[in-house]
């Protein structure tokens, strides 16, 4: 009977043991699930995040195209008459004989027309610029937007 009383303690003893052992395991699966969820937590608000700036930056990336649109609209036009009436207009107004008051005048009219079409140049220089930069940053959001999405379909990474 006593063989057998300590054949039970010894299997009890071994079945706490496992108890104990399978715990630990429930344990530590439940923090690694707690881990992989808070990561996964992390990774949608930084995905969210990008999406938000992708967007901003398609906004501006619009807005700058249709900028760059006007802009070359206006120059196209500007380049046009130039072409059409040449870029004697100074040397006629000097020699048209009218007044020299007027044509003083219209010489300095002239001087504010080659400045803006300095100034549109410049600004067509500008949006294209800011039109790679736009595009720059797309592809740098889209590529950690491609990261988060890698990261989020095994969370286990680190």
């Amino acid at each position: 009977m006593r063989g057998r009383i300590e054949a039970l303690r010894e299997e009890l003893r071994s079945s706490e043991d496992s108890r104990a052992e399978a715990a630990r395991r429930l344990r530590d699966s439940e923090l690694a699930t707690r881990a992989a969820n808070s990561r996964l937590r992390g990774l949608a608000a930084q995905r969210k995040h990008v999406q938000g700036a992708l967007e901003a930056l398609s906004l501006e990336g619009e807005a700058a195209r249709a900028r760059l649109a006007r802009n070359r609209d206006a120059l196209a036009h500007l380049l046009r008459h130039r072409y059409i009436y040449g870029n004697t207009e100074p040397l006629r107004l000097v020699l048209s004989g009218r007044d020299p008051d007027a044509v003083g005048r219209d010489l300095r009219y002239l001087g504010y027309v080659s400045r803006a079409r300095g100034a549109l140049m410049a600004d067509l220089r500008a949006n294209l610029q800011e039109l790679n930069r736009i595009g720059d940053q797309t592809r740098t959001r889209g590529a950690d937007l491609a990261a988060i999405a890698a990261g989020q379909a095994d969370p286990r990474k680190t």
